[in-house]
């Protein structure tokens, strides 16, 4: 009976922090990194039910509920390559998707959207 309400209250903590978003693209503008995020049933979503954040070096996305059953879903951008200044969200319609808009803190090009620890021992060894 321990192992049946440990794995209820795993699912119910899953519940409450979303399913993770693991789909999603990007791209490196002027002065913004476009993250695009597609899930079936997006366009259904009201404005009210999509939360998002960004400052320093995170961003996160947090969709309500979408899909059939509704779920929440989450997209959490720890460890951005590079410091951001704020996060606009874009609807696109008709096409199940919305754009995070990261405004970049200098103007600088992101060739990764995430660091890594190969970009750390790369910039050492240079």
């Amino acid at each position: 009976q321990g192992v049946r309400e440990e794995e209820a209250a795993r699912a119910a903590s899953a519940d409450v922090a979303g399913e993770a978003i693991m789909g999603y693209s990007w791209a490196d503008c002027k002065w913004v990194v476009k993250v695009y995020v597609e899930l079936p049933g997006l366009d259904a979503v009201a404005n009210d039910q999509l939360a998002f954040e960004g400052s320093g070096r995170s961003a996160s996305l947090v969709v309500a509920a979408v899909g059939d059953p509704p779920r929440k879903r989450r997209l959490t951008l720890g460890r951005l390559s590079h410091e951001i200044s704020g996060v606009e969200l874009e609807r696109r319609l008709g096409k199940d998707m919305v754009v995070l808009r990261l405004r970049k803190q200098d103007f600088v090009n992101w060739h990764e959207l995430l660091w890594t620890q190969a970009d750390e021992e790369f910039s050492s060894d240079s």
